[in-house]
């Protein structure tokens, strides 16, 4: 939810995302479909998969294989966002992405009795 509270962010200032993912909605809210792709390639490197109090979790793992350089104005708004949700708790996360217009609009349109699985969250450039 973070990555997605990121990426709308971006898409609200400048039209794109910062990740290139695109988001649907799914049962637990906006999904960036990519992503597992993307820890895949990155398990037992950069991260590794593991459980915590019976919840799937992603943890920093021992072998970074690149170093990453944010432009200054993308660190900035990953710094924002560390600012703003570095403190909830995953229930607070979730809560701020459900806030959103695009997720809001769309929980909307579930409670009026449309089917919204799948639907894309939002469109980027």
């Amino acid at each position: 939810k973070l990555l997605y509270l990121l990426d709308y962010r971006e898409y609200e200032i400048n039209g794109n995302t910062l990740t290139g993912y695109y988001y649907i909605f799914q049962k637990n809210g906006p999904l960036a479909t990519g992503l597992t792709y993307s820890l895949n390639q990155m398990e037992g490197n950069e991260i590794y998969s593991t459980w915590i109090e019976k919840e799937p979790a992603y943890l920093i793992g021992k072998e970074v294989r690149s170093k990453m350089d944010l432009p200054e104005d993308i660190e900035n708004n990953v710094n924002k966002l560390m600012e703003k949700y570095g403190g909830y708790d995953d229930y607070q996360i979730k809560i701020s992405a459900y806030m959103t217009k695009p997720v809001k609009t769309i929980i909307r349109k579930k409670n009026a009795g449309e089917q919204v699985l799948n639907t894309p969250v939002f469109k980027a450039n």
